[in-house]
């Protein structure tokens, strides 16, 4: 299993390496392959939609679980994840709509929000944090939330990152 800190220092340490790709193409993939990672040094099975697999997209994504034979061993996803570089809110918040209703021990919601406003960011964690308490989801007790700027720039401000539950937001990072 993985907890929201570690989910945090992942992307935030990816986000801030200067030898990652800039471009949201580029940042994915490079995301994606640290997640591909850490899902086999778990010994998990993971599907995201660049891979190899004959599916485009598994649900979200990029998603683990345990290795399964059939519905009789199949034991839920370990980790289910979305990825929107597209930027607007709206399309930001469709994404997170539907990451919140997978049943996942973790998930994890990366984003970029054009233009940047680091209370625009705040205000959809904040709107995220409502929407879990309201409709008394089920799918989990937290989720990983990352917004950082569009088109990311060697000197753009940082990203932000927060825990999101049904009681409210913690800022993981900076």
């Amino acid at each position: 299993m993985v907890d929201a800190e570690q989910l945090a220092e992942w992307v935030w340490g990816l986000w801030n390496d200067p030898r990652a790709p800039r471009d949201p193409e580029g940042w994915t993939q490079a995301l994606n392959e640290r997640l591909t990672k850490e899902a086999r040094q778990r010994g998990l099975e993971e599907w995201w939609s660049g891979s190899d697999r004959e599916r485009v997209e598994f649900l979200v994504d990029h998603c683990w679980a345990k290795p399964w034979k059939g519905m009789g061993t199949y034991a839920g996803l370990e980790l289910a994840a979305e990825v929107e570089f597209a930027g607007t809110r709206e399309q930001i918040e469709h994404d997170l709509i539907k990451l919140a209703d997978v049943r996942a021990h973790s998930r994890l919601f990366v984003g970029s929000l054009g233009p940047w406003s680091q209370d625009e960011a705040a205000a959809i964690a904040d709107a995220a944090a409502t929407m879990m308490r309201l409709h008394d989801l089920a799918a989990g007790e937290w989720m990983v939330l990352a917004l950082g700027p569009k088109g990311k720039q060697e000197d753009t401000e940082d990203m932000r990152i927060w825990k999101v539950t049904r009681d409210g937001k913690q800022q993981l990072r900076p």
